[in-house]
């Protein structure tokens, strides 16, 4: 009988899956939740009349811009990585650095997001918030190839088209978020709304995942 193949030790040792869900997911409550303590509060002592308080509101704009912005990328990229994660039947540590990678520029986002708030319109600041964005969606799409790759860490059965399908969908993230720091050289309020790009094409896979769904359903 012939002898098997011996495994490389430093890639196909299995990690356990939850504790990396655990961990991925108490991150992303993390983020979400600092972001939001980057919002100013007025000083009722300070701001009592009704023209100071229009104009902290109208101050607080541009922040509330930034953080709805952060908040809604950082949830595109937890409902995504749920959806990828719901496919995945073990961890490698292969997979495992990769999505440390992933973890480490998500953990970064809100410290990029304070800087936005401070310097909105600072070209600098600007290409390395876009430029996290750009780490987190190359980690992600890297994750996913070498996850489904032959499917080696895929569950059985899994929907080949469906699994297909979330290849170039992990690609939206970095590619927008790199042309946006190409439009940012132009104009950096037209670079902030070149982002808008990644929530709006997040919508309309969701729609049309669902079209497709029922269409096949009939």
């Amino acid at each position: 009988m012939a002898d098997a193949k011996p495994k490389d030790p430093g890639s196909h040792k299995i990690v356990p899956l939850t504790r990396v869900q655990w961990l991925t997911d108490a991150l992303f409550a993390l983020s979400m939740m600092i972001i939001l303590t980057q919002v100013d509060y007025p000083d009722p002592r300070v701001v009592t009349s009704d023209e100071q308080i229009k104009a902290f509101l109208a101050d607080q704009v541009p922040a509330i811009e930034v953080y709805t912005i952060t908040f809604l990328l950082i949830a595109i990229y937890w409902v995504k990585h749920m959806e990828q994660f719901s496919y995945i039947r073990e961890m490698d540590y292969r997979l495992l650095w990769m999505q440390l990678g992933f973890l480490l520029f998500l953990v970064l986002l809100p410290v990029l997001n304070a800087y936005a708030v401070l310097y909105p319109l600072n070209l600098a600041v600007f290409g390395s918030y876009c430029g996290v964005l750009v780490g987190m969606g190359l980690f992600s799409a890297a994750s996913w190839r070498y996850a489904t790759h032959d499917g080696r860490l895929l569950n059985e059965g899994a929907d080949p088209e469906a699994v297909h399908n979330l290849w170039p969908d992990a690609l939206i993230e970095p590619i927008t978020a790199g042309a946006a720091i190409a439009v940012a050289f132009w104009n950096v309020r037209a670079g902030q709304a070149a982002l808008l790009v990644i929530p709006l094409a997040f919508a309309v896979r969701r729609w049309r995942s669902r079209h497709e769904r029922r269409r096949k359903s009939l």
